[in-house]
C-alpha cells in the first residue's frame, strides 16, 4: 500500500478540462505522460521520474509529473488512438516540446536542462529565453512539422589575439600550452600583421577604453598571433562537482566578549591566524572559461579574447577559412538598426533602400515614427554632452523618421561601413556624404557601431507587442495547421490558442469599422457559420508585421502583390480570406479581451 501511495503522489491524474487548465498553472516544468484509456500510462519511465524528482527537488516546487488521458481531453485529440507513448513538456503553462516513445535518456536530459535553467532564471543568473510553443495539431498533419526542433549541440569557439608585445617576448608557446592543459583544442593558429580594418573590427567594443588610434597604429605595424580555440560542446556540471566547489559550512556559536576568559584572547588570535592560512592551503578553484584562465594567469593584458558565440564564429571564419569550410561553419546573421532622419525622407529614401538591397541587407521590419522631444532625448541620450545635441533633438522631433531593422551576415559592421565616418569629409563616397545635405551639422543616418545596447534601440523603435490572429470558419477545418506553421515560421510566438464559436454580437464588435459597408451582413454570416481558431501571437512590431503577413484583404490582389502572404496562399475570396488581422494595437488589445476575457498579459516573460 505504501508503494502505491508514493506512486500516486508522483504523477497527478488529469482526465478533464478543468484539471488540464489547473495543471497549466503549475510553476516550473510539468512532464505530461499522454495515455490512452485502453492501455494506461507508461510504466517504463516511472522509476526515472521518481529519481529525477528526488535529484532535482528544491525549495521551489519546479518539477511536476502528470498522466493525462487523451480520450477525455480536447487539447490532446491529435494523440487519440495512438499506441506509441508521448511525453509533453509544459514550462510555466506553455507546451514547448514533445518526446515520442519511452526514450529515457532524452527525457532525462530535457528535464534536467529545463529545471536547472529555471533555477538559474529565478536566481537572476540568466535571462529567460523565448521558447516557441508547440501547437498540438490534428493527427493528419505531418507530425515532424509540429514538433519543436531540438537545438543542435555545437562546439564552443573562442578567437584570441596574442598582442605583439607577448609575441616579441616569445610567450606564444607558453600561452598555447596553458590553453591545451585547460582542455581546449587549438583549431587554427597563425602569426600575421593585422590591417587597420581587422583591428578596428576585432576591438570595436573596446575602442573607448584606451588610446585607440595609437593602439591601432602599433598593432598594425607589429606581428600578432591569432588562435582559433574549440572547447567542445558545453558539459553540464554534475551535482557532485558543484558540491566540491562549495565551501564546507561549519557550525559556529557566537561567543560573547564578556564571557571569554582572559587567556582565551591569545588562543582566538592564534585560531584567527590559522584560519587565515587555510584558504592558502586549499586547492585553487579551476577556471571555468578561457577568460577566467587568462585572468588567473594575469595574461588578460596581452591576450584579447572573443568568447561571444556569434562574434567568435565570424572571426574564426575570417582568420581560418579552411577550417571553417571543413567544419561547414556558416556565418551567423546579425540584426542592426538603421534610422533615416527627416531631411533624407523628403528626397532619396528609394536610393537608400536600393543600396541596402545591393549590399545584401534584408529589411525585416520598417516603421515610420514620430518622436516627441522627450522620446528623441531618450533615444539619442549618448549624444547629450555634444554641442549639437539640442539642434539634433529639434531636428528629429520636427518630422517623421524611418526606422529599419536590418539583417545580414555581419550586419553591424557593414551598415557602419556603408554609412562612412561621422565626419563626411573623411570619406567622400560614404552614404552620409552622398545623401546628406551640404551644411548639416549632424548625420542623416543613424547606426550603432557595436552590438552593445542594440536590442534596446530595436525595441525602442519596434516594441514587443501582442495581437490577435483569427482563423476564419472556412479555413478552420482543413487549413489551420498550415496557417499556424506559417505564423511560427515568421517569428511569432503563439502564447494562447483556442477554438471559439463567434456570436453575431462579437463579430459586430470586432468589425465595427465596417458596419456601414455593403458587404457587412455577408461578412457577419460567414464569421458565425462555424468555429474559428483564436490565437494571441507576439513578437517585435507584431501588429504591423501580422497585417503584412496576412496580406491584402482580397486574396486575388494578395496573389499578385504578396504571393507568400497567408491570404494569397489560403484565401478563397474577399469574405473567405482565411484570417482576420487587427488594424491597430488598441484594436488588438480590445479583441484579445473580447475573445479571451480578462487575462494578465503583462505577467508573461519574453526575451528578444
Amino acid at each position: 500500500m505504501a508503494g502505491k501511495k508514493k506512486e500516486a503522489q508522483l504523477q497527478t491524474l488529469v482526465n478533464n478540462e478543468t484539471l488540464w487548465e489547473e495543471m497549466l498553472h503549475n510553476k516550473g516544468l510539468t512532464v505530461i505522460d499522454v495515455y490512452q484509456a485502453w492501455c494506461g500510462p507508461c510504466k517504463a519511465v516511472q522509476a526515472l521520474f521518481r529519481r529525477l524528482k528526488n535529484d532535482l527537488s528544491s525549495e521551489e516546487e519546479l518539477l511536476h509529473f502528470v498522466v493525462a488521458e487523451a480520450d477525455n481531453l480536447m487539447s490532446l485529440q491529435p494523440f487519440r488512438d495512438k499506441c506509441e507513448p508521448v511525453f509533453l513538456f509544459s514550462l510555466n503553462g506553455r507546451i514547448i516540446s514533445m518526446v515520442k516513445g519511452a526514450n529515457a535518456p532524452l527525457i532525462s536530459a530535457k528535464v534536467i536542462q529545463l529545471v536547472e535553467d529555471e533555477k538559474k532564471i529565478l536566481a537572476g543568473e540568466m535571462s529567460r529565453p523565448v521558447l516557441p510553443e508547440l501547437v498540438l495539431l490534428d493527427s493528419d498533419v505531418d507530425e515532424d512539422a509540429v514538433e519543436t526542433p531540438e537545438a543542435p549541440v555545437e562546439d564552443i569557439y573562442n578567437v584570441m589575439i596574442i598582442r605583439p608585445q607577448a609575441v616579441e617576448e616569445e610567450r606564444v608557446e607558453e600561452i598555447e600550452q596553458m590553453i591545451v592543459d585547460f582542455g581546449a583544442v587549438i583549431v587554427g593558429e597563425e602569426q600575421r600583421f593585422l590591417d587597420d580594418e581587422q583591428i578596428r573590427d576585432f576591438y570595436d567594443e573596446a575602442s573607448h577604453k584606451f588610446n585607440f588610434e595609437e593602439f591601432v597604429s602599433y598593432t598594425s605595424n607589429n606581428p600578432s598571433y591569432i588562435l582559433g580555440i574549440c572547447l567542445g560542446p558545453p558539459v553540464k556540471e554534475s551535482e557532485e562537482e558543484k558540491k566540491k566547489d562549495q565551501p564546507e559550512e561549519k557550525e559556529s556559536q557566537p561567543v560573547e566578549k564578556e564571557d571569554r576568559a582572559e587567556g582565551d584572547e591569545d588562543q582566538s588570535a592564534e585560531e584567527g591566524d590559522q584560519s587565515a592560512e587555510e584558504p592558502k592551503k586549499k586547492e585553487e578553484k579551476k577556471p571555468k572559461s578561457i577568460r577566467e584562465l587568462l585572468k588567473s594567469q594575469r595574461l588578460i593584458e596581452v591576450c584579447d579574447l572573443i568568447d561571444d558565440a556569434q562574434k567568435a564564429r565570424k572571426h574564426l571564419i575570417q582568420f581560418f577559412p579552411y577550417f571553417a569550410k571543413a567544419k561547414n561553419l556558416q556565418p551567423l546573421v546579425e540584426r542592426t538598426l538603421a534610422v533615416i532622419r527627416p531631411d533624407l525622407l523628403r528626397g532619396n529614401i528609394e536610393d537608400v533602400l536600393e543600396l541596402l538591397q545591393k549590399e545584401g541587407f534584408v529589411a525585416k521590419m520598417q516603421k515610420q515614427l514620430f518622436l516627441t522631444e522627450e522620446e528623441a532625448k531618450t533615444f539619442y541620450s549618448h549624444h547629450k554632452y555634444y554641442d549639437y545635441f539640442s539642434t539634433l533633438i529639434e531636428h528629429v522631433s520636427s518630422a517623421p523618421i524611418l526606422a529599419l531593422c536590418l539583417e545580414r551576415v555581419n550586419a553591424v559592421f557593414y551598415w557602419r561601413y556603408i554609412l562612412g565616418p561621422t565626419a563626411a569629409d573623411e570619406n567622400p563616397t560614404s552614404l552620409r556624404n552622398i545623401l546628406g545635405p551640404e551644411h548639416c551639422h549632424f548625420n542623416q543616418s543613424h547606426g550603432k557601431d557595436s552590438l552593445q545596447n542594440l536590442n534596446e534601440e530595436i525595441l525602442f523603435c519596434f516594441p514587443y507587442e501582442r495581437t490577435v490572429a483569427l482563423i476564419k470558419p472556412h479555413a478552420f477545418q482543413d487549413l489551420r495547421g498550415g496557417i499556424i506553421r506559417k505564423i511560427q515560421e515568421h517569428g511569432f510566438v503563439v502564447s494562447h490558442l483556442k477554438e471559439i464559436q463567434l456570436t453575431a454580437d462579437k463579430v459586430e464588435e470586432i468589425y465595427r469599422v465596417l458596419e456601414e459597408k455593403d458587404f457587412f451582413e455577408d461578412l457577419l454570416i460567414h464569421m458565425i457559420e462555424g468555429p474559428c481558431m483564436a490565437m494571441i501571437i507576439s513578437k517585435e512590431n507584431a501588429v504591423q508585421d501580422w497585417r503584412k503577413l496576412a496580406g491584402p484583404t482580397d486574396p486575388e490582389e494578395a496573389r499578385k502583390v504578396a504571393p507568400e502572404s497567408i491570404r494569397a496562399l489560403f484565401g478563397k475570396d474577399i469574405l473567405d480570406n482565411a484570417v482576420h488581422a487587427s488594424s491597430t494595437k488598441e484594436h488588438a488589445l480590445k479583441t484579445i479581451e473580447l475573445l479571451f476575457g480578462d487575462i494578465d498579459l503583462d505577467s508573461e516573460d519574453h526575451e528578444i
